[in-house]
């Protein structure tokens, strides 16, 4: 591995956990915290790719799935929570969260990648 390689896998391997908190989604212990690992290029083009067959709205929805977790790593969500989120769900948190974990400018940027 080159020098140049070494030292890009090092900054992605620093980057560490983005934490987000989510006021809407609060109970009587406080927000929902959300952790999410930073996303790989690899399923950026995945989510890119299901934008672009499906619809922006499953590309999220696949993001919040893989890299929505707890503080104890634990996933938040799974297959049987993906009806709700797709028709009971505020659409624009999920926007939010997802450009938070994407760590992009929007959601919408990624159907040109």
């Amino acid at each position: 591995m080159g020098k140049a390689i070494q030292n890009a896998v090092r900054h992605f391997e620093g980057l560490g956990p983005v934490r987000i908190e989510i006021e809407q989604w609060s109970d009587e212990d406080g927000p929902l915290v959300i952790v999410a690992e930073p996303m790989t290029l690899e399923d950026k083009i995945r989510m890119a790719e299901i934008t672009t067959q499906r619809s922006a709205l499953d590309g999220m929805i696949w993001v919040l799935l893989k890299y929505a977790k707890d503080e104890d790593g634990n996933r938040i969500f799974d297959l049987e929570d993906k009806v709700a989120l797709k028709t009971k769900v505020d659409p624009d948190i999920i926007s939010d969260i997802v450009q938070k974990i994407t760590r992009s400018q929007s959601v919408g940027a990624m159907e040109n990648f």
